[in-house]
């Protein structure tokens, strides 16, 4: 404000008055540290202001298995409306059977299958694919991504019919550098920078080698069939070293059983490294697919949520019935283990789309903006769609419909506190103010049934409602000292839903 003049229009004669009256000149400072300071909170509440950003997440292109470039998905969203794309092509698609103890050991075409990924591509040439998205589509923020398989399992065997697990159960990954990508401990990419070094998967192949090199010594008549002995001591030492790199405690596809440590290793991978990662729809249902006499075998695997811990969130919402966030069920579990001191972080929602180019779409779950995630941005940066993510400052959406509506406001104020949004954490006393509000973006739908609320606290429904938009509410509740989440479902039908996610209270 000084810059702006305040000071320059001051009467020459004033600083006269300031030498000669010190009280006078401690008014004018007073003034002075009091338009600065206002000015100061009006720039960081401005600053604070979240903006709602229409995100598609869960995109595949061309780098995996999607049939659309990554310029083709900006200039689609740029026609959709869409402001953010994270993408989340596959890292690394490939999978192999052997026989113990060579069970990792993969031969292209007659035990390993493999389809084009991220890492097939290279990760540099995805970031400079993306880069082109961004220069051509400026009003675009692309965000790279990739989704991975932590591990998978077989069962059966070759002559009695095998099934392959756990293939399609994902997480993706976002806002790690192009070394972290290229880490990343997921089967079949194990490096020595992402596992433990374990001294049993050092010794067999060693002790075989030794035994070759101790067969070479023989002497005299012998000597032929020692070498014989040797070369294949040899083979098969150095077969069992290649199956066994990087000699690490790493998901093996052949054991037959689930391993949620597999999962959790990648977790805690991609956070020590500052990443975002999310769960992908836990819930979804694929047929089972057969593929060269072997079954994929794809079911839900809500429970999940509750094996592992410290990830971000999850899909929320998506193309399947999904019965995680219901009242009671296995998110309100985690949230209620995190309010308890019992878990690391909360989990959080988004829509996830699995978008991979409108092919056979038949319905708006093939659009890039039919589901949406909105996000609440301070600033439209990477950084911020992150933070976001991070934070759960976001909440999901499906819209099936043209007519596009609005969760304007989902707000919880406790008494003598200030009001906190989606994935805030605010701080006050009892009785807890409840604002809600939502809208049609422009004229309402004609014939669409009433909004379905439900107002959940701490796992339970605690108010319901079903009004046709638009619908202001505000509803008052008592609570206990200690912690404790609100959060929103609700739904028209099947073709306009929207999950809220929870705003958290400490009442004192």
């Amino acid at each position: 404000m000084i810059d702006d003049g305040t000071v320059s229009r001051l009467d020459p004669r004033a600083w006269t008055t300031l030498r000669e009256s010190p009280r006078h000149a401690l008014r004018v400072a007073a003034a002075l540290v009091l338009v600065l300071g206002v000015g100061s909170a009006i720039d960081s509440l401005a600053g604070a202001t979240r903006r709602a950003v229409v995100a598609a997440v869960h995109v595949h292109s061309t780098f995996s298995n999607g049939i659309l470039s990554i310029p083709e998905i900006a200039h689609q969203a740029s026609e959709s409306g869409v402001e953010v794309v994270i993408l989340t092509d596959s890292l690394l698609t490939e999978v192999t059977y052997g026989v113990r103890p060579l069970d990792r050991l993969g031969i292209p075409g007659l035990n390993r299958r493999k389809r084009p990924g991220v890492l097939d591509h290279g990760v540099e040439r995805y970031r400079e694919a993306i880069d082109e998205a961004r220069r051509r589509f400026p009003d675009v923020l692309i965000v790279p991504g990739v989704e991975a398989a932590p591990s998978y399992y077989w069962q059966g065997s070759p002559w009695s019919g095998l099934s392959l697990h756990d293939f399609d159960r994902h997480l993706w990954i976002a806002g790690l550098g192009d070394p972290e990508v290229e880490q990343l401990p997921v089967i079949g990419n194990e490096t020595w920078s992402n596992t433990t070094l374990g001294w049993h998967r050092v010794w067999p192949p060693l002790i075989v080698l030794g035994a070759g090199a101790i067969a070479l010594q023989v002497p005299g008549r012998r000597r032929r069939m020692s070498r014989s002995i040797a070369l294949v001591l040899f083979v098969l030492g150095l077969a069992w070293a290649w199956n066994n790199y990087p000699f690490g405690d790493v998901a093996l596809p052949h054991h037959g059983r689930h391993e949620p440590e597999s999962f959790q290793r990648l977790i805690d991978f991609v956070k020590a490294r500052g990443g975002v990662i999310y769960w992908s729809y836990p819930e979804a249902s694929y047929p089972d697919v057969t593929v060269g006499g072997a079954t994929m075998v794809s079911g839900p695997h809500p429970d999940d949520l509750l094996e592992t811990d410290g990830y971000d969130g999850f899909e929320g919402l998506y193309g399947d019935d999904v019965t995680a966030t219901e009242p009671g069920r296995q998110w309100d579990r985690a949230l209620l283990a995190y309010v308890r001191g019992e878990r690391r972080t909360p989990p959080f929602v988004v829509t996830g789309i699995d978008f991979h180019g409108n092919a056979g779409a038949v319905d708006a779950w093939g659009d890039l903006d039919g589901g949406r995630t909105i996000l609440l941005l301070e600033e439209r940066s990477e950084a911020a769609v992150l933070a976001s993510l991070r934070g759960g400052h976001a909440y999901a959406t499906f819209m099936g419909l043209e007519e596009k509506f609005r969760l304007e406001t989902f707000e919880v104020v406790p008494r003598d506190g200030e009001a906190g949004t989606h994935g805030d954490e605010v701080h006050g006393s009892a009785p807890v103010t409840v604002r809600i509000a939502l809208s049609w973006e422009d004229a309402a739908p004609t014939g669409e049934p009433p909004f379905e609320l439900r107002l959940i606290v701490d796992g339970r429904v605690v108010s319901r409602w079903a009004d046709p938009l638009p619908i202001e509410i505000e509803v008052e509740h008592p609570l206990p000292p200690g912690r404790h989440y609100f959060r929103v479902l609700g739904a028209a039908g099947r073709l306009n839903r929207v999950v809220s996610n929870p705003v958290f209270v400490e009442v004192k």
